[in-house]
């Protein structure tokens, strides 16, 4: 039985640990070859795990120089590039009060969660193009749909402005063969979550309807799908994938 991505060349983002980890895991056991990009380090320890499937790239999303790169090894291993998933993100600071709306808050958001996805699109689809088409994935979260308070506005100010330009990716491009579109997490279980202590992980479980957090492999299979020929007529959704946490009122 072939995988749901067979032959497919897909380049991803923050592929170092959390959902990118999760999304290298699925793409390979289902048939892709991947570009794991990260700027940790961590790239190196995933293609290690995953073996000769994974190209492991070292690059900071938000520097064109390392972006070039990225497409440029990609091409040079595979061929060609099928799919992007942009993952690649930063949560830097929390600054409340009259911090809350400081220009340098946003801007270290802006800088990685925006325009490093705007530049590896822009970069990635040409080539794409030349292939005929493609499928392109980004990583949002629900904090892009609704405002809840001290949660960090930043982040979610930068995610909103990544499902509008995935649309505007999607509108301006699908004629030419190019499909964009918004994988949404709610609460998730990563590295980094599963140091919060319980009496304050509980709170957040249950803001899901299903009543948990999510895990990174849940999310990579709805981007596998996005990502895959069996999505063919999706572009422009935007998909929370949050155990109907965004569903309730509040």
């Amino acid at each position: 039985m072939t995988g749901l991505l067979e032959g497919k060349v897909a380049i991803i983002t923050g592929a170092g640990r959390g959902i990118g980890k999760a999304c290298a895991e699925v793409f390979v056991r289902e048939g892709a070859l991947v570009a794991a990009v990260d700027i940790t380090g961590a790239e190196k320890d995933v293609a290690s795990e995953l073996g000769d499937r994974v190209l492991p790239i070292h690059a900071d999303v938000a520097s064109e120089n390392d972006v070039t790169r990225m497409i440029d090894a990609t091409v040079a291993r595979f061929g060609r590039i099928d799919v992007l998933v942009n993952n690649a993100a930063t949560v830097a600071g929390r600054k409340w009060d009259v911090d809350y709306l400081s220009s340098e808050e946003y801007a270290v958001h802006t800088e990685v969660n925006f325009f490093g996805v705007l530049l590896c699109m822009q970069k990635t689809i040409p080539v794409m193009i030349e292939n005929g088409g493609g499928s392109i994935v980004n990583i949002s979260s629900v904090g892009s749909f609704n405002a809840e308070e001290r949660a960090p506005a930043a982040y979610g100010a930068s995610k909103a402005a990544v499902n509008h330009l995935t649309k505007s990716v999607a509108v301006e491009y699908g004629a030419r063969g190019i499909r964009a579109n918004v994988v949404a997490p709610g609460f998730n279980y990563t590295e980094q979550t599963r140091r919060i202590p319980a009496e304050k992980l509980e709170p957040l479980a249950r803001k899901a309807a299903l009543g948990r957090p999510g895990e990174s492999a849940e999310q990579a299979e709805v981007v596998a799908f996005f990502a895959s020929d069996r999505a063919s007529f999706v572009s422009g959704a935007i998909l929370p994938v949050d155990g109907g946490w965004s569903a309730r009122l509040a």
